[in-house]
């Protein structure tokens, strides 16, 4: 049992029965979590999904999705390179991190094809965008911008919701998938759905040749190293958010 699941094991004296029941099925099969949605969660542990729902938020995590996220992470379903671990000067470090993560990828970001996105992104009926934990949180702002400059893009915070629209999307749709690692299981699933599809998907990937890459039909690779401070996660997602601004400007550019 890696650490992660013996953190989880001992908050189960603040569950309920129902609740331990929920909390056993995580330990004992964390895979099983990784690669489902919560209501086959809720056939195998006999309990409701409000229950699953409530047992993610006692053991601290927003919900699901998070928990699910939080697995990945702790199993090592990544396929990037090694974190770089900050030390004890971590502010200054972090400053040389990111200046460097902006350097590396300044000239990748003047080369890209901007006008054959904005051209997928003006015949698209709609957009969605597709991400998890801290991808999300770029989804969302994405979504924002491209709203504002003219765009129909949502950017939803429900897993199994995102799963359900994946499944309903048309030819004349746009998928946007962003990924640090590239290596996702869950957007991984959401981009083979797409693929037999033949929805048109561009990946924004944080790293290079990753399986995600080969699934898409258009993917920007940019390369942005994974970062760790002790135990949290420091990686950051600045440079999708600064190529998202460029595209919103790019795309009034051209009405």
């Amino acid at each position: 049992m890696n650490g992660f699941l013996k953190y989880l094991s001992n908050k189960k004296q603040d569950l309920t029965i129902l609740e331990g029941r929920v909390l056993d099925f995580i330990i004992q099969s964390p895979d099983s979590i990784i690669n489902t949605n919560i209501s086959d969660v809720a056939k195998a542990t006999f309990v409701s999904t409000a229950t699953i729902s409530r047992t993610c938020k006692k053991l601290g995590f927003g919900g699901f999705v998070e928990l699910k996220y939080a697995l990945i992470q702790s199993e090592g379903k990544y396929n990037y390179s090694p974190n770089q671990i900050l030390s004890t000067n971590s502010a200054i470090e972090y400053l040389h991190q990111v200046q460097s993560d902006l350097q590396s990828n300044e000239s990748h970001i003047y080369s890209i094809d901007y006008g054959h996105i904005i051209r997928m992104l003006k015949n698209s009926r709609r957009i969605e965008l597709f991400g998890i934990g801290r991808s999300y949180s770029t989804c969302q702002e994405a979504a924002r911008k491209l709203s504002f400059a003219g765009c129909l893009a949502n950017a939803r915070s429900d897993w199994d919701e995102l799963r359900s629209i994946s499944g309903y999307l048309k030819e004349n749709d746009l998928a946007i998938l962003i990924s640090l690692s590239g290596e996702t299981i869950q957007i991984l699933n959401i981009a083979s759905i797409l693929s037999s599809k033949n929805i048109p998907t561009l990946a924004i990937i944080g790293t290079k040749n990753s399986s995600l890459g080969e699934i898409v039909t258009n993917n920007i690779e940019l390369n942005i190293r994974p970062v760790r401070y002790k135990n949290i996660d420091m990686s950051s997602n600045f440079i999708f958010s600064i190529l998202f601004d460029i595209l919103s400007m790019k795309y009034l550019e051209m009405e």
